[in-house]
């Protein structure tokens, strides 16, 4: 093999391996930051559940909401 074609897909392999780990990466915070989300809805309508306080509005909201995205 040559030398100079080696390196040169070592790079371009390194390259393009390291913009799918961004790219993977953004992914996961963008999905993290939507998991913290809905945990943070579903903990509210277990709140107001256990309260008695749910309406069929909110719950209707509510579903809007998750679906949205």
């Amino acid at each position: 093999m040559e030398p100079e074609a080696v390196r040169e897909f070592v790079a371009e392999f390194t390259a393009e391996w390291n913009r799918l780990a961004a790219e993977s990466n953004a992914d996961r915070a963008h999905d993290q930051s939507r998991l913290t989300t809905i945990e943070r809805k579903i903990g509210k309508i277990i709140e107001r559940k256990a309260g008695g306080r749910i309406t069929l509005s909110y719950h209707s909201a509510f579903r809007g909401d998750v679906g949205d995205h």
